[in-house]
């Protein structure tokens, strides 16, 4: 009977070794996971932020275009205005 008592505990004491084997891999690898998610947002976050400044500048750029848009349309339709009034007289 203390022989199977003896095997038994081996075995357990076995089992509760693997298991903290176990335990500990998957801590190092639930903190390298971690790790690779705390990077991954970090670089996110930095295209976020070159995303918006590269947006932002296409917007200033756009108002720009558009600025002098509406002014060579002015310059136009004041032209084409003098020219009807020089073709009139």
């Amino acid at each position: 009977m203390g022989f199977l008592n003896r095997a038994k505990l081996a075995r357990l004491s076995e089992d509760l070794s693997d298991s903290r084997s176990a335990s500990a891999q998957t801590g190092t690898q639930l903190g390298e996971l971690q790790q690779k998610l705390k990077q991954t947002e970090d670089r996110l976050s930095t295209q976020e932020r070159l995303t918006q400044q590269e947006r932002d500048a296409r917007s200033s750029e756009l108002n720009v275009t558009k600025a002098k848009l509406n002014q060579a349309t002015e310059q136009l339709t004041a032209r084409d205005s003098e020219n009807k009034a020089l073709t009139a007289a």
